[in-house]
């Protein structure tokens, strides 16, 4: 997943959850189905492959559609090579102050 322009995008290629967990949100449940049969997501084994880039307005609403359940995106979406979590790098993204700021 990327964030760009307060957009989430997960990117094509990613790797979704097969199923969905038992108490997995009705609408995340239909935004899946409705992937499913338009093409975005294909079968790959016991999971499916994003097939094009799927943009979301938050990154729990991602990470609900990854996992297939509800999730916090804040804390579920890890900095891709570490274990820092999205919450974590927005923070210190937010407290740093550019070259040349007071």
């Amino acid at each position: 997943m990327q964030e760009i322009d307060g957009e989430f995008v997960l990117k094509a290629g990613s790797l979704v959850r097969g199923n969905e967990t038992a108490t997995c949100p009705q609408g995340v449940r239909q935004q899946r189905e409705s992937a499913r049969q338009d093409g975005a997501l294909a079968p790959d084994g016991a999971n499916f492959r994003v097939t094009r880039d799927l943009t979301f307005s938050s990154p729990s609403g991602a990470g609900a559609f990854v996992y297939g359940g509800s999730v916090n995106g804040r804390l579920y979406w890890k900095i891709f090579g570490t274990h820092t979590s999205y919450a974590d790098w927005r923070e210190a993204q937010l407290g740093s102050t550019p070259t040349g700021a007071a």
